[in-house]
């Protein structure tokens, strides 16, 4: 497995409940051999394989402390620059699309 930063936590083993539910038709005829295959996959011991393999996950992370950096403000100093360029040049094309209007507004209504 690839080394991981040593900031990573496994999940809880139990994330997700047991159930499975499969849909039939009322009446079905595969119903009973379904319920079959089931009990046949129960007894031999896959359905627990199952279990262990994509539900129980160990996790098996090791450390490498070269491998990322952390974020901090000098990361993301330019990312808040940019958004807040774009907000100050949404609030001017607002002001000026307002004074245009009110000046459009001005013309319209003198009467000759």
């Amino acid at each position: 497995m690839e080394a991981y930063p040593c900031q990573i936590r496994a999940a809880p083993p139990r994330y997700l409940s047991n159930s499975v539910t499969f849909a039939f038709q009322k009446g079905s005829p595969y119903v009973p051999l379904f319920n079959a295959k089931i009990l046949t996959l129960k007894q031999s011991g896959e359905v627990q394989k199952m279990i262990d393999k994509y539900l129980n996950t160990k996790a098996d992370v090791t450390c490498s402390h070269s491998s990322f950096t952390p974020i901090g403000y000098q990361n993301i100093f330019s990312a808040f620059v940019l958004l807040l360029g774009g907000v100050v040049a949404g609030w001017i094309i607002l002001f000026v699309e307002k004074a245009r209007a009110t000046c459009a507004g001005r013309t319209h209504t003198v009467k000759h």
